[in-house]
Order: structure tokens, then sequence, then C-alpha cells
């Protein structure tokens, strides 16, 4: 197993990124149009393979659950809160941006912001949803998608983009796969902050072919590996001095030995890397109550903790921040 796939991170971690209920198919886009409806033409022409038309009805179908979730964060004030920890720090690198609220929030405060998502739906509303707020962004879709045996799909990733002078650059990309942009990352830009909010996956990531070479028994695992790949990526991209900050939903409790048990799983994840990991914080917060919102799914810790009764959980948002070493 590779040694990023040993790594663990923090405890009760939530399946941020699963879905359960099945929505209609995505439909065809028009033969002509503006450039959007020519993205979604494109998408929608990948979808004549199997794997990859159920690809992008999970893909749809995450993105459509996350849009109400997250609206419900940022109306709450969640992403402020995330936000926070990152003001002053202009250059930010956010990894998976949902539908678009945190990368909104971050916009609105001012920051310079480059995202890497790897559902192009996903990066679309987030387009559209800056766009509309004022903000210029680029978009750059930049996968292909292709039958695999087994009723699998493959994804491959052309060039890099050149460079944008716009509030946001969207790119397509994915974490574990993609060698060519993580090379561009490093050569290219140097961040005063990463962030990884809420970190999730739709439940068709696990057909991808290299799905198990990654070394993850299931979604759950398969965030765990991103969140790995960030720490890595984090300490070649940070300035020094930079921060990665992640924030996951979980069962937390305001307890010495807890906020200790975290940060030694976030230690474990960061062994690897120069990244020093600082603090733990919390917001206690309530869970979307709408239809169809994502739910959080509470997963056991690792290990238990003594003396700790861990059914007096509650949930949180529980964020994590480690620095670059100057």
């Amino acid at each position: 197993m590779p040694e990023q796939c040993k790594r663990r991170s923090a405890g009760s971690l939530l399946g941020d990124g699963e879905s359960t209920e099945n929505e209609k198919k995505m439909g065809q886009a028009k033969q002509r149009g503006s450039r959007d409806q020519r993205i979604s033409q494109a998408i929608a022409r990948s979808a004549e393979v199997p794997a990859a038309r159920e690809l992008a009805s999970a893909r749809s179908r995450y993105a459509t659950q996350w849009e109400i979730s997250s609206l419900h964060f940022f109306e709450s004030g969640y992403y402020d809160w995330m936000a926070n920890a990152v003001d002053g720090r202009s250059k930010v690198l956010e990894i998976g941006c949902g539908v678009g609220y945190s990368t909104l929030t971050l916009a609105q405060r001012g920051h310079s912001i480059i995202v890497i998502d790897e559902n192009p739906i996903c990066l679309k509303s987030t387009k559209e949803r800056l766009e509309e707020s004022g903000f210029s962004v680029t978009l750059h879709l930049r996968g292909h998608v292709e039958n695999a045996p087994g009723e699998r799909y493959e994804i491959s990733y052309g060039d890099a983009p050149d460079g944008s002078l716009a509030d946001a650059l969207l790119i397509e990309g994915d974490m574990l796969n993609d060698p060519t942009l993580r090379e561009w990352l490093t050569q290219t830009h140097e961040f005063d902050a990463v962030v990884c909010w809420l970190l999730g996956t739709h439940q068709y990531r696990g057909m991808e072919c290299h799905f198990k070479d990654y070394g993850a028994a299931d979604n759950f695992g398969f965030r765990i590996l991103i969140q790995n790949s960030t720490y890595e990526l984090a300490d070649t991209v940070l300035r020094p001095n930079g921060i990665l900050h992640v924030v996951d939903r979980g069962g937390f409790l305001d307890n010495e030995r807890v906020i200790a048990s975290i940060k030694e799983s976030h230690r474990e994840q960061a062994s690897v890397t120069s990244l020093v990991v600082e603090n733990v914080d919390y917001l206690e917060y309530v869970e979307p109550d709408a239809h169809n919102a994502m739910q959080m799914v509470f997963t056991p810790p690792d290990n238990p903790i003594d003396g700790v009764d861990l059914s007096e959980q509650f949930p949180a948002l529980i964020a994590v921040t480690s620095t670059k070493p100057v």
C-alpha cells in the first residue's frame, strides 16, 4: 500500500459527499448557443457510453443536493466563520468548490482564488454564482471521460491553463490522478493559503478504474486520501508562513483529549510534509432540514478515546490549521 494510504484523518469525519436518491439524467444541450451551452453540450456528448452517463448523473445528483446544504451553510454564516481563518491572505487555492458558495465567500472578502474540482457541473455552477455577483471568472474544463472494462470509467486531463487575470480561476482536475496540474501549480504559483472545506464526492467515484489503486476501500477512505494529497500539495505551493485550513463536519466534544486526538490524526496526514499542525477550532452548527439536503453521516473514530464518552458528541464544523515553516 502506498505510504499516503496508511495515513488517516480526524476520527469523526462525515460523508459530506454521499447521496442516495436517484434523479433524472442530464438533458441534451442545444446544438448552438452561448459558450456555457456548448460546455453543457460537450458534457452531454460524453454521456454516450454507459459509465460516462452514470458519472454525469451522479455528478448532477451531488450538485443538486449540495446546492441545498451549502446554501444553508452560506446563509447561516458558516462559510464566513471558515473564511475568518484566511483573512489577510491574498492568494488562496481552494480544493473543492461545491457549487460555489464557499468560493463566493472568499471572493467577497477580496481574495484572489484558484479552484480545483473534479466535478464540471459544480465548477459551472460556481462560475455562474460568482458572475451573478459581479466577479470575473475563467473556467478551464479539461477532463475527457472514456469507458473502461467492468462498467468503469477513466478520466484523462488536458493541458493546464495558460493563466488568468480573473478574480477566480476554476480548473477541472483531480487531486490524485492529475500530474500535469500539480506540476503547473508547483512551478507557476505560490499561495498564501490553501483551503479544503467540507470535502465530498459523488457516489459513482468508486467506479473510476484507478479507484482501488489509490488504496481507498470506499468513498470515506477516498476522502481521506484527498486530504492526504492536499497536505502534500500545500507543502509545495504555499509561501513560507502560509497556512492550510481543513474543515470537516463531525461529531465533537470540547475536551482536551478529543482535541489532542484530532491534532494527532492530522499530524499523521502532515507527516510526509514540512507543515506544522498548530490549531483546532470548532463551531457548533445546525444541519439543514430541507428535503434532499446532503445530511451529515457520523463515522466512528479510528480508535476510542480513554475517558471520553463519545455518545455526547454534538455536530460541529471542525477546523484544523497547519502552517508552512519559514
